[in-house]
C-alpha cells in the first residue's frame, strides 16, 4: 500500500508525437499587437492595428473555447488583446494631444493676424 502512495504520477505522452501548435488567430493577434505598439508614433495606424489585434485575440480565444484551436495559444491571444488595447488607448490619447496642439497653434496664429 505504501508503494502506491509513493508512485509518481506520470504524464501520458505518445513517443514521437508533435506538440500542439497554437492557433493561427492567437499568433496573428500577438504579432499585430507587437507591431501596433512599435508603430505608436503613427497616430491612426496604431489605433487601427490595435483594434485588429484585439479582434484577432478575441476570435482566437473563442476558437480555443470551442476546441477548434489548441489551448497552447491562449497566452498569445491574451497578449495580443492587451497590447492591442494599450495601442488603441495610447493612440487615442496621442490623436487628442496632436489635435489640441494643432488647435492652439492655429488659434495663436489667428490672433497674430488681427
Amino acid at each position: 500500500m505504501d508503494q502506491n502512495k509513493e508512485v509518481e504520477e506520470v504524464k501520458s505522452e505518445v513517443v514521437g508525437a508533435e506538440p500542439e501548435k497554437p492557433g493561427s488567430m492567437a499568433i496573428a493577434a500577438m504579432i499585430v499587437g507587437i507591431v501596433s505598439i512599435l508603430c505608436c508614433a503613427v497616430p491612426f495606424l496604431n489605433v487601427i492595428m490595435g483594434a485588429v489585434a484585439v479582434v484577432l485575440g478575441i476570435l482566437g480565444l473563442k476558437n480555443i473555447k470551442a476546441k477548434t484551436a489548441s489551448s497552447s495559444g491562449k497566452v498569445m491571444a491574451i497578449v495580443g488583446i492587451v497590447l492591442g488595447g494599450v495601442s488603441v488607448i495610447g493612440g487615442i490619447i496621442w490623436i487628442i494631444t496632436l489635435g489640441a496642439g494643432y488647435f492652439f497653434t492655429m488659434a495663436r496664429s489667428y490672433q497674430n493676424w488681427y
